[in-house]
């Protein structure tokens, strides 16, 4: 029995080692893009983590007698991560083994953090040095809370070694049941930020309707802070999320038709976005159809005031190539589709475009691998089936002298990981 618990008690403390450089490396890479804090504790919130000269002011924010409350409270309906914010408008996730590890803080409401601080000092009656904690407040960073969700999964990832969903995570507003005034989110920093995502709507429907692809990913950035909490995870809010892209997807439709993009390529592309949002199973496929869907019509608007002006004929020709990259596409089937005899449309398709069907096919198919490469951990193989190539070896080929790169290198200079 002596020699059962002596086992057990080196497996657990090997455990926590291992559970302990995992937190290292996991702290290190997350600092790489931002200034967050992880740290750990025991059960009543003293911390275990090697001491550090801005623990005093973390705890201090932190509020650790009403954050202990809420940790042990909330654990007990679920293990799942716990994202807390608070009046402050502070951001912490926290994960529970043996040890409670919290990382954070992030800013996620700016316009009431200033405020916040003030208030809580007031209240505390703290002796605090006030200039300090001033100045270290300013360098606690400001995450999208989207990309806060993620770190959440990471997060939990490292320590449990099991993956879940965003809608797994366990949203927490630390003063939701309080009448105090004080601890009521600001109306008039509601309206701002209402404002301010009203603004970002109207930037986003320009830069569709202008095919503004220089300032697309700088604006999907800037909208992404606008997410709000609440509205992450759950069934009910997953269908707020399709019902509030349809509504996206209509805007983007007109604003697009407005930009030059012909009615029956934005009406083809609006069906498709509306299926692809209903078949959506979680709310990371969400998120991820939303960038793509805004992406798509920019970059289409772009085209369409770029391109030349083919004719009717050449203009269907292209656009139900573009539709069914993903589909098996010959010239007769193509001709059939669009009504018209092949040597007519072959011809005329050469004559405008400087190219014959076959090779504007294989361009835009190794364009949409370019996508899949890029964006998706896809195996090449599969890739290549996608897309209708004979063969890995023929795609690699094909790619090799489009792009003057193989795939598999061309995805590792460009992969673009969730991180």
């Amino acid at each position: 029995l002596k020699r059962l618990k002596k086992l057990l008690r080196g497996t657990t403390i090997l455990r926590k080692k291992k559970i302990n450089e995992r937190l290292q490396f996991f702290a290190k890479m997350i600092r790489t893009c931002n200034n967050l804090y992880l740290r750990s504790f025991d059960e009543n919130l003293n911390s275990v983590s090697d001491p550090s000269e801005v623990d005093e002011l973390l705890d201090f924010l932190m509020e650790k007698d009403f954050m202990r409350e809420i940790i042990h409270e909330k654990i007990k309906e679920s293990e799942y991560p716990l994202f807390i914010t608070d009046s402050k408008g502070l951001a912490w996730i926290v994960v529970v083994d043996e040890q409670i590890h919290v990382l954070g803080p992030s800013i996620v409401r700016s316009e009431i953090i200033s405020s916040g601080v003030h208030n809580l000092v007031k209240e505390k009656k703290s002796r605090i040095d006030i200039e300090r904690l001033t100045s270290f407040v300013d360098t606690i960073p400001g995450i999208p809370v989207l990309r806060l969700v993620e770190y959440a999964v990471m997060f939990y990832f490292t320590v449990k070694e099991r993956e879940i969903n965003i809608s797994d995570l366990q949203y927490i507003n630390m003063y939701a049941d309080e009448n105090n005034e004080e601890r009521d989110v600001d109306k008039k920093a509601e309206e701002a930020l209402f404002y301010a995502s009203f603004r970002g709507e109207k930037e986003m429907m320009r830069i569709v309707r202008e095919g503004d692809v220089e300032h697309l990913e700088k604006h999907m950035s800037k909208l992404s802070k606008y997410a709000n909490i609440d509205s992450i995870g759950g069934t009910t809010n997953e269908r707020k999320w399709k019902n509030t892209l349809m509504v996206g997807v209509v805007l983007f439709s007109r604003a697009a038709i407005e930009g030059g993009l012909p009615p029956d390529v934005s009406l083809h592309l609006s069906n498709h976005y509306i299926r692809c949002i209903e078949e959506s199973n979680s709310f990371t496929e969400l998120m991820e159809l939303s960038r793509t869907m805004q992406r798509d019509y920019v970059k289409r608007v772009r085209n369409a005031k770029q391109e030349p002006s083919y004719s009717e004929v050449v203009r269907a020709c292209c656009n139900y190539i573009d539709y069914h990259l993903e589909d098996p596409i010959s010239l007769k089937g193509l001709a059939s589709e669009l009504g018209y005899a092949e040597y007519y449309l072959s011809k005329k398709f050469k004559r405008e475009t400087g190219k014959t069907v076959s090779r504007y096919l294989n361009e835009k198919r190794l364009d949409r691998a370019k996508y899949f490469l890029s964006q998706t951990n896809m195996a090449i193989s599969d890739i290549s089936d996608l897309l209708h190539f004979n063969s890995q070896s023929y795609f690699t080929d094909r790619f090799r002298k489009e792009f003057g790169i193989t795939p598999a290198l061309w995805r590792e200079q460009n992969y673009i990981s969730d991180l």
